[in-house]
């Protein structure tokens, strides 16, 4: 058994003539961390209010741990813990962290002396103990989402959701994020990952799907994906415009590579060598590295390429 399966899972918001997410077929291994990657507007985020019992589907459906969304919404919600895309829709911005935390485990049957033990326990592990009676507005916005996190695992979910959980976080932040959500999965969990950050995808997932305007282009193992594009390089070149143009003619003509950004000028190959020596009339200096998880994106999301 999956611990997420969808089926053709497709929405139609109301006044649309046109779906927001359109046949959508995963299936997420227990303890799995299995990333959604599209940009702003893709279908991440309806993806997850559905699989969360926030939104109806118009289309298929889903089930998590094996109880149909549709059918057992609240054996659903039982066994899930939701991070929503923005904190505020969870926490209560003038109430403290532990009235924060108290009010949320009171709501799934948590309270007195156990509720005490595992907020205690969770804010010491996370370094917020010493904050318990601190605003949660007063908060950077990195301690305000590992607030929001541990909101979301208090009460020992199997399942976790997080929608886009370093977005607008600083570097630092970003790391302390990608740290909690390595430390989540390895009690066991399985989580469901939004997001458009390639670097967060790269280093927390184990298995991925790009989505764009609704539909899935690619999916798969990440180890899977990264290793059919291995024998390739990534050379990017930053230049004017008018070269920019001129060096994509040159790659493109001959077949060289593949242009996946034209400004900056970014190229897929395994003829990393020829282009270098192709760019040498040109006063630049091109950087060639292994290929990453955000070139194979932009390929995907530029070359139209599907499973």
């Amino acid at each position: 058994m999956y611990a997420i399966q969808t089926d053709n899972l497709g929405k139609m918001y109301p006044g649309s003539d046109h779906y927001a997410l359109s046949n959508i077929s995963i299936a997420c291994k227990e303890g799995c961390i299995y990333s959604f990657l599209g940009e702003n507007g893709a279908g991440k985020t309806t993806t997850v209010k559905i699989l969360c019992t926030v939104l109806l589907p118009s289309t298929g459906t889903a089930f998590i741990k094996g109880y149909n969304i549709q059918k057992e919404p609240e054996k659903v919600r039982e066994i899930i813990g939701y991070l929503p895309q923005k904190s505020n829709v969870s926490i209560f911005f003038d109430w403290t962290i532990w009235e924060n935390l108290k009010f949320f485990c009171a709501m799934n049957g948590i309270t007195g002396e156990e509720f005490k033990r595992l907020a205690k326990d969770l804010l010491k592990e996370h370094d917020l103990y010493q904050k318990r009676n601190d605003l949660f507005r007063n908060l950077s916005g990195g301690m305000q989402q590992k607030v929001a996190l541990i909101r979301s695992i208090i009460h020992d979910p199997e399942v976790l959701f997080l929608d886009e959980p370093t977005a607008g976080l600083d570097v630092h932040s970003k790391l302390q994020m990608i740290s909690f959500i390595r430390d989540v999965k390895k009690e066991g969990r399985t989580i469901f990952l939004t997001t458009h950050d390639m670097q967060v995808a790269e280093t927390l997932s184990d298995d991925i799907a790009f989505i764009r305007e609704g539909k899935i282009l690619r999916k798969g193992s990440l180890k899977d994906i990264m290793a059919a594009y291995s024998p390739m390089e990534s050379v990017e070149i930053r230049c004017e415009k008018g070269d920019a143009e001129k060096i994509c003619a040159l790659v493109e003509n001959p077949g060289l590579g593949d242009v996946i950004s034209r400004y900056p000028v970014r190229i897929l190959t395994d003829n990393a060598q020829d282009i270098l020596s192709l760019l040498e009339d040109f006063q630049i200096t091109p950087v060639k590295r292994t290929i990453s998880l955000e070139d194979i994106y932009l390929k995907t999301y530029c070359g139209g390429e599907d499973d």
